[in-house]
């Protein structure tokens, strides 16, 4: 016998329906949660995981192998970097390295002349003294000092033993 008129409520046994997690707005598609890309075998399954053949990021195909994750990756290849540092955290390139580096004046300096543009700490062997100076700097002065003045106390003892 068939029965007709309202449905008869229940009340709803197991898991509830949840909000969806996805949202559209326009051509873009979002996900409100973690979300696993690919083929999660032994890894985390459930909401979120999607097992798809091919995946699309701003029109072209995911390719997993290109991209290097955040921790514990090798590079095989050069890696090219779009401009010189500008913060203090920034990768720089061996050009910009090396470009500061030959901008550093030497710290020891061999010439019979002291050198022009000394900086504090700045070492000069005067080649025809044979002395060791350095360049020091207080708060009223500037000036060369003699490092090595033990040349002018030595005696040797020239005796046979």
């Amino acid at each position: 016998m068939a029965v007709t008129g309202q449905p008869t409520l229940m009340a709803q046994v197991g898991p509830q329906p949840q909000p969806d997690p996805w949202t559209i707005q326009g051509p873009a598609v979002y996900y409100a949660h973690a979300m696993v890309i690919g083929n999660p075998t032994g890894g985390p399954k459930g909401d979120g995981t999607l097992n798809a053949v091919a995946f699309y990021v701003n029109g072209n195909l995911y390719d997993p192998n290109v991209f290097a994750p955040l921790a514990g990756a090798t590079m095989t290849g050069p890696l090219i970097l779009h401009a010189d540092p500008a913060a203090p955290l920034e990768a720089s390139t061996k050009q910009y390295v090396d470009n500061h580096i030959a901008a550093i004046p030497p710290s020891l300096v061999t010439s019979d002349t002291p050198p022009s543009s000394p900086y504090p700490g700045q070492l000069w062997w005067a080649s025809t003294a044979g002395q060791l100076f350095i360049w020091y700097s207080d708060p009223t002065s500037s000036q060369w000092v003699v490092c090595n003045n033990a040349l002018n106390s030595i005696s040797l003892d020239m005796g046979i033993y």
